[in-house]
């Protein structure tokens, strides 16, 4: 899993492409956007590819031995 850096913006008109470039400059908007569009159901706007992975890696972190 990668390590972010944030500066504390969240943007709120963006296109499917602004929010995948958003995934590499701010992570914390990057999460707050997508949580955004789930909300609003705006599913064609969600950075899947990305999102996707993340919810990988958090589960591959959080895995605990049986």
């Amino acid at each position: 899993m990668r390590q972010w850096q944030t500066c504390g913006s969240v943007l709120t008109e963006l296109d499917e492409k602004d929010v995948k470039k958003l995934y590499d400059k701010d992570f914390y908007a990057w999460v707050n956007k997508n949580l955004e569009l789930l909300k609003a159901k705006q599913y064609d706007q969600i950075d899947w590819d990305n999102l996707t992975e993340e919810i990988e890696d958090m589960g591959k972190s959080k895995k605990m031995p049986v």
